[in-house]
């Protein structure tokens, strides 16, 4: 079973790559997560999460990366504007996101192989 992360679930970018996670014949547990609570994107989701803005980065970042450990997250699919505030938080989730799928790919190939 692969856990994968999509946040900004309320979002209609959100609602279309939910969308493509449902058509994967591979086993997933989606969870969700969104700045507020009531959002129809949280209907298709396993566990849904409400989050702070991303503009308080530090409490953005901290909620998040524990979304991650406890949910034990494979895939982060994670969704800013590409605001000059967001730059920073853009540039770490995506080395995050990289080293993360990097290192649960190359796991999931192994127990792959070994079936």
């Amino acid at each position: 079973m692969i856990n994968i992360l999509v946040t900004a679930v309320g979002s209609e970018l959100a609602f279309s790559i939910i969308k493509a996670i449902r058509t994967m014949q591979t086993p997933y547990r989606l969870i969700g997560c969104d700045i507020n609570k009531k959002v129809l994107g949280k209907c298709w989701c396993d566990t849904f999460y409400v989050v702070p803005k991303a503009r308080n980065e530090d409490a953005y970042i901290r909620v998040i990366r524990k979304i991650i450990k406890e949910e034990k997250v494979d895939f982060l699919n994670y969704m800013l504007d590409k605001s000059k505030d967001n730059e920073h938080l853009i540039h770490y989730f995506e080395n995050y996101k990289q080293q993360l799928q990097k290192n649960n790919l190359n796991s999931y190939l192994k127990s792959v192989n070994k079936q």
